[in-house]
């Protein structure tokens, strides 16, 4: 089951699900779109090995080079 967390300002919701028996927890962000309908982005916290942090330190290097 998935719980509400969080409504930003955009409509963006971020929703969370119970912890699972190994601690991690399922995180759903959500935004309506008029185009595709929903953007949509999901992922498991706690993340091993600092994938979620490689995907984030990337694209900032990508933006600053603008």
């Amino acid at each position: 089951m998935m719980y509400p967390f969080m409504t930003l300002n955009d409509e963006t919701e971020i929703v969370h699900s119970d912890m699972q028996n190994d601690g991690r927890v399922k995180v759903y962000i959500e935004r309506p779109d008029e185009k595709y309908g929903f953007k949509h982005a999901a992922c498991w916290l706690p993340i091993t090995h600092g994938k979620i942090f490689t995907i984030f330190r990337k694209k900032r290097l990508s933006n600053s080079k603008r």
